[in-house]
């Protein structure tokens, strides 16, 4: 496995890096940036980008053979001349006015520089980006935000920039400051393998309509707030109180949490509208419950209906026979909005046990006429995938082992 140092001290291409679940080290080095404009402006993204990997490759600590420098230079060019960060408010005021109404060209150098060998690789990006045409005021107001004022071209198309983009055409991590697609087709061909994270691994597995629920039960603010920098935003959580006082304290991050334990009926008055869906509704009486004190607030909450499709007398839920008696009652409800059906197979199973209990969800769903499965955890979830999960609950494989309950 190589190891990624990253030469840079952008906050952005490590958030890039950090999202597609790579490890790496970052090693910010400090050389001059003006460009030699002797070379064309590619040869020059180049030149300083090589100058960084070199850098690195003298001052890093790390002497690793394995480790792989990647360095980077963003340049955003229009009508063929480089437009670099700005020097004052008023600068930033005349590049966005120039940008205004036209297309610019975001190009960005990557330089690999294999440590072991010495061997360097380059690469460069091109990326069309369409602007509108932008009002004076607009304009002002954004620079008053501070935004523009240390990035090339005077606008984050990340951040409140990109409302003064029309369109773009190519990678927008590339406009953002490193090509992701380019980076992992060079890994590719120079048969670099990286350590990845699970998260990572596992969304790799998923398909357009399958989606990830990181089960934060028991699990510290700290481990929840890693796996959001790292993408991820639906949580699972079992225990409404310990649900509500992770959803207060981490409302600046805008997570969609789930609701996956059980309910008991004289707790249904705390949910209100803190969950986007409930996946655990194993009774006809809690529907209608939680569809009285839904309409209470005029709030329609979204529902899996559980099925206890293994008849374990440990566990709630309809079973089969039952779910399509009440099936009509269910549907009827008015501020409960049925997504699927979710089941919890025997833990002590082998993951290929369960496959028949994933095969008798799915032919329930179809016969129901619902799409959304949830089913599948840790130790399951790729069977889970193979039978069309949609929503799979993983907790131990991306959070290590939950804290002991005192």
């Amino acid at each position: 496995m190589k190891k990624i140092v990253l030469a840079s001290q952008s906050p952005r291409r490590a958030e890039i890096l950090k999202k597609a679940g790579y490890y790496f080290v970052s090693f910010p080095v400090f050389i001059s940036e003006i460009p030699n404009e002797n070379l064309s402006l590619d040869e020059q993204i180049i030149d300083i980008a090589k100058r960084k990997a070199l850098a690195c490759l003298d001052q890093c600590p790390d002497k690793n053979p394995g480790n792989i420098i990647l360095a980077s230079d963003t340049m955003v060019c229009l009508e063929n001349s480089a437009i670099g960060k700005p020097e004052s408010e008023q600068d930033a005021f005349n590049t966005l006015k120039k940008l205004s109404g036209k297309m610019h060209e975001v190009k960005t150098a990557i330089i690999l520089l294999d440590q072991s060998t010495k061997d360097i690789t380059f690469h460069i990006e091109t990326s069309q980006v369409f602007f509108k045409n932008l009002d004076d005021q607009d304009i002002w107001d954004y620079i008053k935000t501070g935004e523009p004022m240390d990035k090339a071209g005077s606008y984050a198309i990340q951040g409140l920039g990109g409302k003064f983009v029309e369109k773009f055409v190519g990678d927008y991590n590339n406009v953002v400051g490193l090509p992701l697609s380019a980076l992992e087709k060079t890994f590719s061909a120079k048969n670099w393998q990286f350590e990845k994270s699970a998260l990572s691994q596992i969304k790799a597995k998923l398909n357009s309509d399958q989606h990830l629920l990181a089960v934060s039960k028991l699990q510290p603010l700290e481990k929840i707030r890693e796996l959001v920098s790292q993408g991820q935003k639906a949580f699972g959580e079992n225990y409404i109180q310990e649900a509500l006082e992770k959803v207060e304290a981490l409302k600046d991050l805008n997570l969609e949490w789930h609701l996956i334990g059980p309910i008991q009926k004289n707790k249904v008055k705390y949910l209100k509208n803190n969950f986007a869906y409930l996946h655990a509704i194993d009774s006809l009486e809690l529907a209608e419950l939680v569809s009285k004190k839904a309409s209470e607030i005029g709030y329609v909450q979204k529902v899996f209906i559980q099925v206890n499709l293994s008849n374990e007398a440990t566990k709630a839920g309809f079973d089969e026979s039952s779910v399509l008696a009440a099936w009509d009652k269910l549907t009827q409800l008015t501020h409960v909005k049925i997504v699927g059906l979710m089941t919890m197979p025997p833990l002590q199973n082998e993951a290929l046990d369960n496959q028949v209990h994933f095969k008798k969800l799915k032919t329930l769903a179809n016969r129901l006429q619902v799409k959304e499965l949830s089913m599948g955890t840790s130790h399951d979830y790729e069977v889970a995938l193979q039978e069309g999960a949609t929503w799979i609950r993983i907790g131990t494989v991306l959070f290590g082992e939950r804290q002991k309950v005192k």
